[in-house]
């Protein structure tokens, strides 16, 4: 499955994965594993979901992670491995819409991972942080898939992007620490934007040094990108647009130098998606309408080429119906009527599908909503 993963063969790897899980299901139908057999089965079963919810099979992502549980629960001892099952379980439940069961996942991770933490223990102290943050994106990433609880958040946040820096600040050439400084900080980051960019500013700020910090590595000058186009509207809420610009000149500039960009198509919520948003809402927000239309219809082609799942997957639903959105209106400001009311029906019947396949799911029905304003 793993090695069908790298090799892009994504098709083989759904086989080997069912196979796998069904010859765990056979295994556990012989009798009951000792300690040491239920935390293998236990990881596997997780592996087994994280790739069903990358192949955005996302109700076997949740029944599979809900399996791994289940065997920690009942065969094993290990509350460290039972709360990173959790995790899985909740990420899982959560793009598949279930964010109640996300959260209730979740919470008693955490509460477990507060129990085992151990400050002066660098692996125990980031697991809570782990914790921690993925709360706080159920409760309110972004433009993500959440509960619209942004101010609840804040604070779960905040304590992930400390600890994390905390330990990133014992060790200068830790990498895992300060990759977790940038997964929280950005959030952290992305949630308080709009009504603190002074202290938004300050956490990107912070986020980025420690990622500067890495040195000679692709993965950590992308994440740079994030952090650089989420910035940019902090500096324009506080009124520095020039300085908005340069960071966004600055994540094309990374992109272009990994040849990451131009690209022919661009992954939903990844980080030439984000640069690009970043540049439209910055001509947007700046009186450069023309330019903003341009550049998100630049951005909703390239998605459209990377074949979103928008039938399958809850997170590529909602990124492409921010971009009708946001077009939309830039249409609208523009005085361009016709291209605004298609846009916003297209916005509405992809709401109206995912309506009738999760019925009174409160998160589509804030999408459905929405959309049905015009």
């Amino acid at each position: 499955m793993i090695l069908a993963d790298t090799e892009n063969r994504y098709a083989d790897g759904l086989v080997f994965a069912r196979k796998a899980a069904e010859r765990l299901d056979a295994l556990l139908g012989t009798g009951s594993p000792n300690t040491e057999e239920a935390a293998l089965i236990t990881g596997l079963y997780s592996n087994i979901a994280l790739f069903h919810s990358n192949q955005h099979q996302l109700d076997d992502a949740a029944r599979y992670a809900q399996r791994g549980v289940e065997v920690s629960r009942r065969f094993g001892h290990d509350q460290e491995q039972l709360s990173a099952g959790l995790g899985v379980l909740s990420n899982a439940a959560r793009f598949a819409g279930d964010l109640e069961g996300a959260l209730q996942a979740i919470h008693e991770s955490r509460l477990i991972a507060e129990k085992t933490a151990n400050p002066d223990n660098a692996r125990t102290t980031l697991s809570l942080a782990a914790a921690l943050w993925r709360e706080g994106l159920i409760l309110g990433e972004l433009n993500n898939i959440n509960m619209d609880r942004p101010q609840e958040a804040v604070p779960l946040l905040q304590k992930a992007f400390d600890l994390s820096e905390g330990i990133a600040r014992r060790d200068p050439g830790d990498y895992t620490s300060r990759s977790y400084v940038s997964f929280t900080g950005r959030e952290l980051g992305d949630v308080l934007r709009d009504n603190d960019p002074a202290r938004a500013l300050a956490v990107y700020d912070q986020t980025r040094q420690r990622l500067l910090e890495i040195k000679d590595n692709p993965k950590a000058r992308r994440d740079e990108v994030w952090v650089l186009a989420g910035s940019s509207y902090a500096l324009r809420r506080l009124r520095r647009p020039g300085e908005s610009r340069q960071r966004i000149d600055d994540a094309l500039a990374i992109l272009r130098g990994l040849n990451d960009y131009p690209a022919r198509s661009v992954l939903p919520g990844e980080q030439v998606d984000a640069a690009l948003r970043a540049l439209a809402d910055h001509y947007a927000d700046t009186g450069q309408t023309a330019a903003a239309i341009t550049t998100y219809e630049e951005l909703l082609e390239k998605v459209r080429a990377s074949r979103p799942q928008l039938e399958a997957d809850l997170r590529h639903a909602n990124h492409i119906s921010r971009i009708y959105r946001d077009l939309g209106s830039l249409h609208r400001r523009a005085g361009h009527a016709t291209q605004a009311g298609t846009l916003d029906q297209q916005r509405l019947e992809l709401w109206r599908y995912w309506d009738r396949k999760l019925p009174n799911n409160p998160f589509v029905r804030r999408q459905l909503a929405a959309a049905a304003i015009r």
